[in-house]
């Protein structure tokens, strides 16, 4: 069954995703080194004072949607390049590895993000922030299940 977009559901969605990125139920961003002593260590975060990097954000405003009624049918990780930034290592320009919740409707799949707080389809994202998606999980199933490819539609 599709989920349909209305009003209402881009407004709890907006509501979510905002309430991630800041206020009162924002995760602090905190790498997972940082965190777990570990390159990549994926965890929902607690609901007070939560903190992780990007996926567990993605997590968190996941488990949002699911407290409000938007089930994990309904939703993916995607996973995507950002634009181009200078790493901290050795001073040179590259893409880094970054997830995002994405919502799926009739209407496309929205991105909540916890680097930018509109709320677009993927396509728009790639166009206005310059990230690449790559992949995403298949909506309702296991994250460790095989994701699918984004495949690019031609224009």
């Amino acid at each position: 069954m599709v989920l349909t977009f209305t009003p209402v559901l881009y407004g709890i969605a907006w509501d979510i995703n905002r309430a991630g990125n800041r206020g009162s139920q924002s995760v602090k961003y905190v790498s997972d080194p940082e965190q777990y002593g570990k390159r990549e260590h994926w965890a929902v975060p607690k609901k007070f004072n939560p903190q992780g990097d990007c996926e567990d954000i993605a997590l968190f405003k996941s488990r949002g949607l699911i407290e409000a009624g938007i089930p994990w049918d309904h939703q993916a990780i995607g996973y995507c390049m950002t634009e181009p930034v200078i790493h901290p290592d050795d001073g040179k320009r590259r893409r880094a590895a970054h997830a995002v919740l994405l919502l799926i409707t009739n209407r496309g799949d929205f991105v909540l993000d916890n680097r930018h707080h509109d709320m677009l389809q993927y396509q728009d994202v790639e166009d206005l922030y310059n990230y690449k998606f790559l992949y995403r999980s298949r909506p309702g199933q296991s994250l460790a299940d095989p994701w699918e490819i984004i495949v690019k539609k031609k224009g």
